[in-house]
């Protein structure tokens, strides 16, 4: 059960664990992705994708709205970089199977994953989000403040 009834936008963003969607440019080159967060997901669709479908846990996607407040914390989510959380650098007091990614933009490629980690025993994290574009951690993560 797959829709696609995103059009090209600047991001859209959904609210649901299970979300499982693709992408696919003109070139024929495919991402797909399962939201294994219990968060929502952000995705940015361009111009140049030929489609975009997700499946019924997605929900319904809608295009991404800023927010006002810059947070200087983060529990377990996704956040916009600049817009939802403040640039800086953060730390968290991490479980086993805290799993962390910075992109570089939500087009959710190959190449939009700057740095991602998963950790093999609990310890302090520390990640610097300056000049990034988003951030992602999961529920093992806890909350990370900035230093």
């Amino acid at each position: 059960d797959w829709s696609s009834d995103v059009c090209s936008s600047d991001l859209a963003e959904s609210a649901t664990y299970g979300c499982k969607w693709e992408k696919w440019d003109r070139n024929g080159s495919g991402t797909d992705f399962s939201n294994v967060f219990s968060s929502r997901v952000i995705v940015d669709v361009l111009s140049t994708d030929r489609s975009f479908k997700f499946n019924s846990e997605c929900g319904t996607f809608k295009t991404y709205e800023k927010t006002r407040i810059l947070a200087t914390t983060a529990a377990p989510g996704v956040y916009v970089v600049g817009e939802e959380i403040a640039p800086g650098t953060y730390a968290t007091r991490a479980e086993f199977g805290c799993y962390w990614e910075i992109l570089d933009d939500f087009a959710r490629t190959r190449d939009s994953v700057y740095r991602k980690d998963t950790l093999v025993s609990p310890g302090t994290v520390f990640v610097s989000l300056n000049g990034h574009a988003g951030f992602v951690a999961n529920d093992f993560c806890g909350t990370w403040t900035k230093v």
